[in-house]
């Protein structure tokens, strides 16, 4: 059977078919290791038009995404000083207030929990 998008399988110890759209504005599908690919298949079939919305909806982001303009190292790293002084600051209040100490402050950019969010999100 013929599908209108290109998509990845994935094979792992789990129960059930998922669909994921990435981020990339790919397909992946999440399968049980015993699944047959007629199984797949039709799955996909079935839930094609929920596929096609939302890749059409993650190209769009993607392409939004690219259209704005990156911001250079410098400024990426005195973004993330200016935020370790604000939040050190507060903390140091807050804590102040409710009467706790805290060991550390810690920034990081987590680009890929933000892609596990969104994965979870467009999970069938």
């Amino acid at each position: 059977m013929q599908h209108p998008f290109p998509y990845e399988v994935i094979y792992s110890d789990r129960k059930s078919l998922a669909i994921q759209i990435t981020a990339q504005a790919t397909v992946r599908v999440r399968a049980p290791k015993n699944c047959p690919a007629p199984t797949i298949d039709t799955f996909l079939y079935e839930k094609q038009a929920w596929i096609l919305k939302h890749l059409d909806s993650a190209s769009q982001r993607l392409e939004q995404s690219s259209e704005k303009p990156q911001i250079s190292e410098n400024d990426r790293k005195r973004y993330i000083q200016l935020a370790r002084d604000i939040f050190t600051r507060k903390t140091e209040y807050y804590a102040r207030i409710m009467g706790v100490t805290y060991s550390s402050i810690s920034i990081r950019e987590q680009k890929t929990r933000w892609e596990a969010v969104q994965r979870r999100k467009f999970k069938l």
